[in-house]
């Protein structure tokens, strides 16, 4: 048996994205410690049959908060003496990394899930500095590290590149993974599919475009999918533009929810808070897009819609290239391009042999290549060094 930890950012993302791994470590003889922030979803955590123990951490730019991190982090290790700890996101990745070596965790393995703000565009001097000093910390950390989990190959060529991971290091398993069962259109109880409908004002019969992001930022395509609802806003054309993207106070690339105040595009919805049955709101969706030029993973709800056997239409850009072969399931846009992806909408609407056929070729890729009982095999396989498990069903 192994003393395991996941130190991660947040306990939506452990819930969400994480139980099927917490499930099949701890079944197969090991204890698992979650460290994360304290938030309302540490009694789902402990229903997983974890352990919970929280932690301040903040998200952004914070020197003091991190000091404070750091000493509560020695303490931590010192004193758990765990035999292997999986980081998640990067100051994890950073902090967790140094400190756990030093402390004597036997095994440590980080999570990269996407390049997200450090290779993004710098906004002024500041942003810059703190850029720079991000990688340096990231390139210092990795040497203490065991196993560097990338879910894109771009993004462990660049990091290999720069010289921040050993390319022998590096693993690349795609995405973290979907529950194929939750997320089956078959499972669907369409009674709570029509009270979503009606909390949205959408009729039986209209069409619905749905974007779904967990943060409220620009470089997740939010202007563009509101500038393609004006598109056909203008041209008459019956569809519905549903966003839901919860706002991030503090994010250098927020948008502002007054963005859609006083909007005269009738065909636009946008809803703020987070959702917890999101498969419900996915499964009266049409069309499911995303038109990031963020530095993504693999973005997770464009995994669960191609579960949910919907027609994905997103950016041929890093991370979100992985879900769709253009005109098998979906199509592939230009960063940016707002009209290329309305008129791919426009195509897809136009044509319900296409919706359907994309759809179950959504659902096909999303059980060859994205289930999570594959994911969480190879996770335990090539980080953990944990073979012949057999996973849950």
């Amino acid at each position: 048996m192994n003393n395991i930890c996941i130190f991660n950012n947040d306990g939506f993302s452990v819930v969400h994205f994480r139980s099927r791994l917490i499930r099949d470590l701890i079944s197969a003889g090991n204890a698992v410690t979650v460290l994360v922030p304290a938030s309302q979803f540490n009694d789902e955590i402990e229903n997983l049959g974890a352990k919970v123990c929280n932690i301040r951490l903040s998200r952004f730019n914070d020197p003091i908060s991190d000091i404070y991190l750091i000493f509560k982090l020695y303490r931590f290790f010192k004193t758990e003496k765990f035999d292997i700890l999986h980081n998640m996101t990067v100051k994890p990745n950073i902090y967790g990394t140094i400190i756990a070596y030093y402390c004597g965790v036997r095994r440590i393995v980080c999570l990269v899930s996407g390049a997200g703000y450090m290779f993004s565009h710098s906004r002024g001097v500041i942003d810059k500095i703190t850029k720079k000093i991000a990688l340096g910390l990231y390139q210092f950390s990795m040497k203490f590290c065991d196993k560097v989990w990338f879910q894109n190959e771009e993004d462990r060529d660049e990091f290999v590149n720069k010289n921040i991971v050993d390319h022998a290091k590096s693993v690349v398993i795609k995405s973290s993974g979907v529950d194929t069962k939750k997320y089956d259109l078959n499972r669907i109880d369409r009674n709570e599919v029509n009270v979503w409908r009606g909390r949205f004002g959408i009729k039986p019969n209209d069409k619905v475009v749905l974007m779904v992001v967990a943060r409220l930022i620009k470089a997740k395509g939010i202007v563009e999918f509101k500038e393609a609802a004006a598109w056909f806003e203008q041209r008459k054309l019956d569809c519905k533009f549903v966003l839901i993207a919860p706002y991030e106070k503090g994010s250098l690339d927020g948008v502002c929810p007054n963005f859609f105040q006083g909007s005269d595009c009738r065909n636009f919805i946008y809803h703020s808070d987070f959702v917890d049955d999101i498969h419900n709101v996915i499964a009266m969706a049409d069309i499911v897009t995303l038109p990031s030029y963020y530095r993504e993973g693999v973005p997770r709800v464009l995994l669960e819609a191609m579960s949910l056997s919907k027609p994905i239409i997103t950016t041929n850009s890093i991370g979100c290239k992985e879900t769709v072969v253009n005109g098998y399931n979906g199509f592939l846009i230009n960063p940016k391009d707002s009209v290329g992806l309305a008129a791919k909408i426009e195509d897809l609407l136009s044509s319900k042999r296409l919706l359907t056929t994309f759809g179950k070729n959504s659902r096909k890729m999303a059980i060859k290549e994205f289930s999570d009982k594959k994911i969480s095999k190879k996770v335990l396989a090539e980080l953990y060094l944990i073979s012949n498990v057999t996973v849950n069903v």
